[in-house]
């Protein structure tokens, strides 16, 4: 079992909060208690368990996106399919962005692929393998609570350790490091799908599902119990 934060209304815990701009700061729109800090709670929840449907196309986890889905990850380099330069270079098309039309022919720059190339770049695809839709949460490095409320601080480099630059605290472990100096902690293993510390994992398993999960994650630590979910979610749309 996980936990994940969520903001509330401080006076009566509800979640219906309507957010205006300032002066008028945060309106709770059950109790109509009005000010500018939400409290921040831990919900118990078993990730594996809930529902998860892409907001941009409406795809289960494990199926394929609608084709244009900005959350479709591109099988070669790991970015978004819809904006990055793959589908011109596995097309034999020179892509600079230095040069003028990012060195495509200036009709393709301005129009997009012909269909023909279109077509072409489809079949790629196809023979490559589209990443299905399996969703990540962001998770705190130093806890492991899923989807921590995010915050800003000119202070995260000054405070964090050098490890946790590109990763996610929640605004607990932060406080803590903040008002710890000598606070000595190392980065812990956490599942990255569904957060428990020091997962069990078996490589072998991991393998079944690697080449169904965006490139640039395929090096996170995945407990056996979560890639035995996402290989039987994908398993549903597609025999793997």
């Amino acid at each position: 079992m996980s936990f994940r934060e969520e903001n509330v209304c401080p006076n009566c815990f509800s979640k219906e909060i309507v957010f205006n701009l300032p002066p008028e700061g945060l309106k709770c729109g059950c109790c109509n208690w009005k000010g500018f800090s939400l409290k921040i709670i831990r919900k118990k929840i078993d990730y594996r368990e809930k529902e998860k449907i892409c907001h941009d196309c409406g795809t289960n986890e494990g199926d394929i996106h609608y084709r244009g889905c900005d959350m479709e990850r591109c099988p070669f380099c790991g970015g978004q399919l819809i904006s990055c330069s793959c589908c011109y270079k596995q097309l034999g098309y020179e892509y600079n962005w230095n040069k003028e039309y990012c060195g495509l022919p200036e009709e393709i720059y301005k129009n997009g692929l012909s269909e023909k190339d279109q077509n072409i770049w489809e079949s790629i695809l196809v023979k490559k393998g589209r990443i299905p839709y399996i969703l990540f949460p962001n998770i705190c490095a130093m806890c492991g609570v899923l989807w921590p409320i995010m915050f800003h601080s000119k202070k995260w480099k000054e405070i964090t350790y050098p490890y946790f630059h590109n990763d996610m605290l929640c605004q607990s472990c932060f406080t803590i490091l903040e008002n710890n100096k000598n606070y000595k902690n190392k980065k812990a293993n956490f599942c990255d799908y569904c957060g428990i510390l020091n997962p069990i994992t078996d490589s072998e398993l991991k393998e079944s599902i690697v080449n169904y999960i965006e490139p640039l994650k395929r090096e996170r630590l995945i407990c056996n119990d979560c890639c035995q979910h996402i290989f039987n979610r994908i398993n549903e749309f597609m025999e793997i």
